[in-house]
């Protein structure tokens, strides 16, 4: 749990310093930012145990993987970070 925590918080920083390059947000951003990762996390668990029995484990977890990586960009993109969302 705290490295998964530590990760996040790490992954707020770089987002939003680095790859969509935002000013300001502040509190309402990162609760955006948690958001978009728990829906991340849940879809991917839900890919991982729903999936278990169709694929071989590397490519589910390959899946679940590149799903959850979707979500967090699109998210980020379109409602964390949006230069129209932050206010």
């Amino acid at each position: 749990m705290f490295g998964y925590s530590a990760g996040v918080i790490n992954s707020y920083i770089w987002n939003r310093a680095w790859t969509f390059r935002s000013v300001g947000g502040g509190k309402k951003q990162f609760v955006r930012f948690l958001a978009v990762n728990l829906c991340s996390l849940i879809v991917t668990i839900m890919m991982l145990h729903g999936f278990r029995e169709m694929f071989p484990i590397v490519l589910n977890k390959m899946i679940a993987t590149i799903s959850g990586m979707a979500i967090n960009w699109i998210g980020s993109r379109m409602w964390v970070f949006s230069t129209k969302s932050v206010s």
